[in-house]
């Protein structure tokens, strides 16, 4: 697909010498350097959670968590092996 894209002087003069140096066309170094891009993007923002893993286990959150845990072990200890059979 064809397009028209406006680029400064100097990121195109370099990416012009970068092909000529590596034997490649312009259009090639353009569709890699924008599905690297696309990619990064997409990764990091399916990585976000990772960013707030383990924030929650600090001051009344930590608290909040042991009660809940404890609600949910005596959730389990109470229940009747006979209704599961």
């Amino acid at each position: 697909m064809k397009t028209t894209i406006d680029l400064a002087d100097d990121v195109l003069k370099e990416a012009k010498v970068f092909c000529a140096q590596h034997s490649r066309t312009l259009r090639d170094l353009m569709n890699e350097a924008l599905r690297e891009k696309l990619n990064r993007a997409k990764s990091a923002s399916e990585q976000q959670w990772e960013s707030l893993f383990g924030r929650f286990g600090h001051g009344n959150a930590k608290t909040e968590t042991g009660r809940i845990a404890k609600i949910i072990a005596d959730e389990f200890s109470s229940i009747d092996e006979d209704e599961w059979v």
